[in-house]
């Protein structure tokens, strides 16, 4: 989820989250928090699941790098230079890039969107519901939703957890949300 365990995610902000009940991706869940909890390395080797920092740098930017068509982001933050290059990338090959973001003229993102509106591409501001979400749709077909934000700070030392989905179903409710969110930001 993207979801920090407060009144604000819940009631003022917009987050996304998933209920996975694949077994091998729960057993995969449970031993990365054995891990954790332990202070020992894991590797999570789900091939869905996004876990940094060992391979949400790799996942994230194939989602990316494999967009044709639309690429419609949410993100709290926009500060990595490399994510920042790979939407750019994405747009100059001829992608539609959407990014939807809360924020202020001043914050730390600000230069990221700059540099995404400079590329070429949209970039929206939403005042209500806050977007602490963190959620990368390609092609509306493929969905990353979790806690990574486009931060070195998140993507490379944090620790981390999402999961890329492709259930019509979910990918339909993240589209028409994003879909309505975009319509009514500036």
């Amino acid at each position: 989820m993207t979801a920090n365990l407060t009144r604000a995610a819940f009631a003022s902000n917009r987050e996304y989250l998933a209920l996975l009940t694949d077994p091998t991706e729960v057993a995969e869940l449970g031993a990365l928090f054995e891990a954790d909890w332990a202070r020992t390395p894991h590797a999570p080797r789900s091939h869905t699941l996004v876990a940094a920092p060992h391979n949400a740098r790799e996942r994230i930017a194939a989602l990316i790098s494999s967009a044709q068509s639309i690429l419609d982001v949410a993100a709290e933050e926009m500060v990595d230079a490399a994510a920042i290059r790979l939407l750019g990338e994405a747009a100059a090959r001829g992608v539609a890039v959407r990014v939807l973001m809360s924020g202020e003229p001043t914050d730390s993102s600000a230069a990221g969107r700059a540099a995404l509106v400079r590329a070429g591409f949209g970039v929206r501001l939403l005042a209500k519901p806050y977007i602490h979400a963190k959620l990368i749709l390609a092609d509306d077909t493929r969905l990353y939703v979790g806690s990574v934000n486009l931060s070195a700070r998140s993507l490379d030392r944090n620790r981390e957890v999402g999961v890329l989905l492709s259930s019509r179903p979910v990918l339909e409710l993240a589209k028409s949300t994003f879909e309505r969110d975009w319509a009514t930001a500036r």
